[in-house]
């Protein structure tokens, strides 16, 4: 493996960093942000590299005072600014969560020594994860702000290195000088830019942020070497350890001194061209180098072509597999060795080959493992790739040839089959993506980015999935519209997730009217559904069934039978909604019925888990439970974090219901990580209310509360009414218990205005029973009656015990209060039966305490 290239030449641009790096600027918004602007080849990464070891050194100071925490960042594929920045969010999320059990370079063991000085470090990720409505990068400046609090009481300082291996053309100047000017104190972020980049070419960025303070605009950027640092470098090459060692041996004293002299005249102090010089030479036999020297081209371009000339024959077979490579995205060795069409053996002969590590170095930082049976090769420099794109541009027949092999690769890495198995890996599909883009295919762009759509949307990455489906549609330059028709509504899903309905709605109702236009019946199919899905979360349940209807019509005239089971478990969810549990069943048993005989896993999980919110509705909990254990095992063995955050939460609703507040909780913990996780808002606002019902029932008002007022918060901004309503009647029960009975009046008011509204049985039953609650507690008996009478009349209706049991409990009080103990404890015994036949033994045991004050009365 080719050796680290030998450090000279720049410690006076490295000390100016390390001075940069301790000054404590007087002006929030310049100083804590850098650029290190030089063009290809002259030594960025070089310096970089170095000023994080010399962090690192700084992590040996004693205990926490003084350190440096570093963060060395190298996107192979920058993307944009928020792709970027959600991308740094999800690492350090994996950070928080896997680290205290994994082993890896140094940057995670430092970033890992950041964190935990952190108060709630975990919490705040979590929560930054999941909120999708704001920017990437307002969210990462979030924990930065966070941990400058901790690192300014330590003397501490936290160094961002930002060092893309490719050109950052993509994203929006306004955006990084925003980021830029937003630094908080204690926190240094250096970016390595090429002048033709993104904050390189905006006159603001060099002004203000520029690490070096020379007055010329141009003279802002690293420079070549001078005469005297490359004559040190190559005599170093030349010395014990160099790679130039064994040949030098054999040289003159004359020979080495000619042969730095003439590297550094012909080569102009450029150290990428002299690096490649001393890479070609060292394979070479030969006791006097000068003429070669003079036989190599001056330029790098010619010198790369005769360093790929030069490589063995089995070697140049690497061209097969530069299709994965060119775009700067990492591959897995077996996926490359397919592509390559090598034996294994003939795949370890090219691996020993030294000029191919010096084309493909194996990349050993934190954004792929090193694990043997995984190790990945990359272009280690732009310049590289640059040069190994052109070999391909020689033979067009033989390019396309390529691409259809790396598509073969490509393909199944990121199929929906193996997405469903386990969780995505983001190179691959970037690397599908970069291979589609690259031959130009609007069908293989369409394909790849429905294969990695729903990939990046189970694992969080909503920036990336939004900035593909931008980039395909003003990429479609030849207007195919089926394919502006599939982006606009997976952007619709997009921004369904993140909470913004009205923009979803608008994509699908653009994707709707190219598909009318076309007359292509899947498409108007799929649309009606999304539209439904929308309408559906807003609490507009007879908009959402009409949709939902208007699907299944046009499915069962195509006999689409994987989509029809999908509308029979919509439907069931707009029937569970209302109350009409009969229909629900109905609908959830003919989507199982269809999605059995299909062996569709997914569909049968889906089922599952209605049968189980039907059951646990109706009480019937052991069957709830069986329901959704195994939905959950299916989601488990798919590997669909959605699902099973879904299902956890279902469980922890029936251990709730059997007054097993320790295992609910635990549920309704391990969906809230998920549903953070995925940036699912709707799933958090659900996660949060369960929880405030689990601090209420063991007395933590302030818990109960906090918990609830989240879930509203969520509630309120996805316009979703059926939350809200669940949210107002919560509050209205704490605020009742505190004694505050007219805000607890005023919330089960809100509360039933909604779910009168959308025509929620379950919750207008729930709402009457609340103030029937209040009215009691007045003195207001009669008025009280009336309510407690209303919601069992529902209840009975739709067969829900735990309200039967609750309402038949309200009864008895009342008529306590009216001096008629029969008639409270004939009320109490039916309560009692019914929490008895649900198992809610902390129910029982109240019920029965009131039955004994009776009997001790």
């Amino acid at each position: 493996m080719q050796s680290k290239p030998i450090f000279v030449g720049r410690t006076e641009e490295l000390d100016e960093l390390i001075r940069w790096i301790e000054h404590e600027p007087a002006s929030q918004n310049s100083g804590r942000t850098g650029i290190l602007v030089g063009p290809a080849g002259m030594g960025k990464s070089v310096i970089i590299e170095a000023l994080e070891r010399r962090c690192i050194e700084r992590m040996g100071i004693n205990e926490d005072e003084g350190k440096w925490y570093v963060h060395l960042y190298t996107p192979l594929n920058l993307g944009k600014v928020d792709t970027l920045f959600e991308r740094l969010l999800q690492d350090t999320h994996k950070v928080v969560k896997e680290l205290p059990t994994r082993t890896g370079p140094n940057y995670r063991e430092l970033l890992s020594a950041l964190l935990k000085l952190i108060p709630k470090v975990g919490n705040l990720i979590d929560k930054l994860i999941g909120q999708q409505t704001r920017k990437p990068w307002e969210r990462y400046l979030e924990y930065l702000q966070a941990a400058s609090a901790v690192l300014k009481k330590r003397n501490a300082r936290f160094v961002l290195l930002i060092d893309p291996k490719y050109e950052m053309k993509e994203g929006s100047a306004d955006e990084w000088l925003a980021i830029a000017s937003d630094v908080p104190a204690c926190v240094r972020v250096l970016i390595a830019q090429r002048p033709s980049d993104v904050m390189a070419v905006d006159p603001r960025s060099i002004q203000q942020f520029c690490v070096f303070p020379q007055q010329d605009r141009h003279d802002r950027q690293i420079e070549k070497l001078p005469e005297k640092d490359v004559e040190d470098w190559l005599n170093a090459e030349m010395l014990s350890g160099g790679r130039l060692t064994k040949l030098a041996e054999k040289w003159s004293t004359d020979t080495k001194r000619d042969f730095a002299q003439r590297v550094n005249a012909r080569y102009d102090g450029h150290p990428f061209s002299i690096n490649v010089v001393v890479e070609l030479l060292r394979t070479e036999k030969t006791t006097d180098p000068l003429p070669l020297i003079e036989r190599w081209p001056p330029e790098v371009e010619g010198l790369l072509e005769e360093l790929f000339k030069s490589l063995a024959p089995n070697t140049k077979r690497i061209r097969a597999g530069l299709m994965l490579q060119v775009f700067g995205v990492p591959t897995p060795r077996e996926a490359w060795r397919e592509a390559v069409g090598l034996s294994g053996e003939g795949m370890s002969a090219m691996l020993s080959d030294p000029k191919f590590n010096h084309f493909f170095p194996s990349i050993k930082r934190g954004e792929v493992d090193t694990d043997a049976k995984s190790e990945r090769y990359a272009p280690f420099h732009a310049l590289w790739a640059e040069r190994l794109e052109k070999e391909l541009e020689k033979d067009d027949a033989y390019c396309k040839e390529l691409a259809e092999a790396a598509w073969k690769v490509i393909k199944p890495l990121v199929a929906k089959e193996r997405l469903g198995k386990e969780r995505p890996d983001e190179f691959e599909l970037e690397a599908a993506i970069a291979v589609a883009r690259r031959f130009g295919d609007p069908a293989r762009l369409h394909e790849a980015l429905n294969l990695t759509f729903w990939a990046k949307l189970r694992v969080g990455l909503l920036a990336s999935a939004e900035s593909d489906l931008l980039d395909a549609i003003e990429r479609n330059t030849e207007r195919d519209e089926t394919v502006n028709a599939a982006c606009y509504g997976n952007l619709g899903v997009v921004y369904h997730i993140r909470g913004d309905l009205d923009r979803a709605e608008e994509m699908h109702r653009k994707s709707l009217e190219i598909d009318e236009r076309l007359g292509r019946l899947e498409g108007m199919a799929s649309d009606y559904g999304n539209l439904g899905n929308v309408y559906y979360t807003r609490g507009d349940l007879d908009r959402a069934e009409e949709m939902y209807r208007k699907t299944l019509e046009i499915d069962k005239r195509l006999g689409r039978l994987e989509s029809i089971t999908k509308v029979y478990g919509n439907l069931g969810n707009v029937y569970y909604t209302r109350g009409d549990l009969n229909r629900a069943e109905e609908m959830y048993r003919k989507a199982l019925e269809i999605d059995e005989r299909l062996g569709r896993l997914e569909g049968m999980a889906n089922d599952y888990d209605g049968l189980g919110n039907v059951y646990c509705t109706r009480g019937d909990l052991d069957r709830a439970e069986e329901m959704h254990r195994k939905s959950l095992e299916i989601e488990e063995r798919l590997g669909r974090l959605e699902g099973m955050a879904s299902q956890y939460g279902s469980l922890g609703n029936v251990y709730y219901t059997r007054s097993d507040l320790d295992r609910a909780e635990e549920m309704y913990r391990k969906a809230l990580e998920i549903d953070k996780r995925l940036g699912k808002l709707e799933g958090m606002a659900s996660d949060y209310g369960n929880l405030g019902n689990v601090y209420y029932t063991r007395g933590d008002l302030d818990r109960a509360e906090e918990m609830y007022r989240k879930s509203l918060e969520i509630n309120e901004r996805l316009g979703r009414l059926e939350g809200m309503a669940n949210q107002y009647g919560n509050l209205g029960i704490v605020y009742r218990t505190r004694g505050d009975l007219d805000r607890a009046e005023e919330m089960y008011r809100k509360a039933l205005e909604i779910d009168e509204q959308l025509g929620r049985l379950g919750g207008m039953a729930s709402d009457y029973g609340g103030l029937g609650n209040v009215y009691r507690t007045r003195g207001d008996l009669n008025r009280a009656k009336e309510m407690h009478r209303k919601s069992l009349e529902i209840n009975e209706r739709i067969g829900r015990l735990e309200g039967m049991a609750s309402d038949y409990g309200s009864l008895g009080l009342l008529e306590q209060a009216r001096g008629h103990p029969d008639a409270a404890r004939d009320h109490w015994e039916e309560s009692m039966a019914l929490y008895q036949k649900l198992g809610a033994s902390h129910m029982v045991e109240r019920v029965k305490g009131w039955l004994d004050e009776l009997d001790n009365t």
